[in-house]
C-alpha cells in the first residue's frame, strides 16, 4: 500500500525472499556456535537449490549473492551489534532500487527482527543438545 509507482513489486517479494533465507541462515549460526553447525548449515542450504520461481532465471544464484551482501553487512556492525537490523533495512531498501524509502527500510528490519527471534527462539526451543543429524 502506497508503494511508489517506479518500484518493483514482483522484485521486492523475490528481495524478501532471498533475505529471508539469509536471516534462517544466519540465526542458525549463531544459534549454534559448537557442535552440530555445519551440517545443519548444510542440511539448509541444500535445499535451496530447489527454490525456483517464475521469472528468476537462476534463483539459487541470487539467494548465495545476497548472502554474501548480508554476511558483508554483518561483519560492518561487528562492532554494533544494536545497528545490524537498521543496516539490513537500508541494504533492503537499495537492494530493491530505493535506496532511503522509509517504508522498505522499516520492512527490511521487521523481517530481520521478526525470523532472527522466531528461529533462535525455536532452536532454543528444540535445545541445541536434541538437534540430530
Amino acid at each position: 500500500n502506497g508503494a511508489s509507482e517506479h518500484l518493483d513489486l514482483g522484485q521486492i517479494w523475490v528481495e524478501l525472499i532471498c533475505m529471508g533465507t539469509f536471516v534462517i541462515d544466519y540465526a542458525i549460526q549463531v544459534a549454534l556456535k559448537y557442535g552440530l553447525k555445519e551440517d545443519v548449515l548444510y542440511a539448509y542450504r541444500s535445499h535451496l537449490k530447489r527454490l525456483r520461481i517464475n521469472g528468476v532465471a537462476d534463483f539459487y544464484q541470487q539467494i548465495r549473492y545476497r548472502m554474501l551482501v548480508y554476511t558483508s553487512v554483518v561483519n560492518d556492525c561487528v562492532g554494533a551489534p544494536q545497528s545490524l537490523p537498521c543496516k539490513i533495512g537500508e541494504t533492503f531498501a537499495v537492494i530493491c532500487e530505493a535506496a532511503g524509502d522509509p517504508r522498505l527500510e522499516k520492512m527490511g528490519r521487521t523481517l530481520y527482527e521478526n525470523i532472527f527471534g522466531f528461529v533462535t527462539q525455536w532452536i532454543q526451543g528444540i535445545g541445541v543438545e536434541n538437534i540430530t543429524e
